[in-house]
């Protein structure tokens, strides 16, 4: 800094998790304290929304489960992935039915898409310490803090997600939904239905879904949202 120089500037390179971040600006002269100056800076992919938890299109319905106690706004996604998903489900309980007498009562069970202001989904905790999040974002804004017990959740908290942070993603269950939020076990979405179901939607209105099949789910990405965070795939 100069004489007299009253302004800085910070380059800052936002987290993968989102929420409210403080950065903190000392100024000393001569090896004495002299002032501090706190900038609030809050991280979040723009403008995502919520997907309704239950709802019918065209017939088709869909529930939208898997909240748990530190992430229960689990279903949020940009307007463009709502959009097309909402489209898509027909598309899905429709190719179901074909393999299956006609049976269109096959409710489609989604379990994960994103954060209320996206970012890393889950952080991952594998250490015998105690750890604190502070000011995470629910679905109206506010900060919140949530404390992981090193004795009770480290052998039950998932891995970091890859995915999942920017309103594009969204889990679907192999399942369709009981009706209250579980599993019906007795009626598989197989991968030539999921296959079918999204070649077909991606050939009436563009490149717009790839999946990968993930043992007991089918893990969606909706191409035609904004792609913030892996600009290759």
């Amino acid at each position: 800094m100069e004489v007299g120089q009253k302004e800085i500037t910070v380059l800052y390179t936002a987290s993968d998790v989102s929420g409210i971040y403080y950065v903190i600006g000392e100024a000393y002269y001569e090896g004495s304290f002299v002032t501090a100056k706190t900038s609030t800076i809050y991280v979040k992919i723009p403008e995502l929304v919520e997907f309704p938890r239950y709802g019918i299109e065209s017939g088709a319905s869909w529930k939208f489960v898997g909240q748990t106690v530190f992430h229960s706004n689990n279903n949020y996604v940009q307007p463009t992935t709502k959009e097309h998903l909402t489209k898509l489900i027909p598309y899905i309980v429709g190719e179901y039915a074909k393999d299956n007498g006609g049976d269109s009562n096959f409710i489609v069970r989604m379990t994960d898409a994103s954060l209320p202001w996206g970012g890393m989904f889950w952080i991952g905790y594998t250490s015998s310490e105690d750890l604190i999040i502070y000011d995470r974002v629910d679905g109206y804004g506010n900060p919140y803090t949530i404390t992981y017990w090193a004795n009770i959740h480290h052998r039950i908290y998932a891995t970091p997600h890859k995915t999942h942070r920017d309103g594009r993603n969204i889990d679907i269950s192999c399942y369709s939904d009981d009706g209250s939020g579980g599993i019906y076990s007795s009626k598989c979405l197989k991968i030539e239905q999921i296959d079918r179901a999204i070649s077909n939607y991606n050939a009436k209105f563009g490149d717009t879904f790839s999946y990968i099949y993930e043992g007991d789910h089918y893990h969606l990405t909706c191409k035609a949202a904004s792609n913030y965070y892996y600009l290759g795939d």
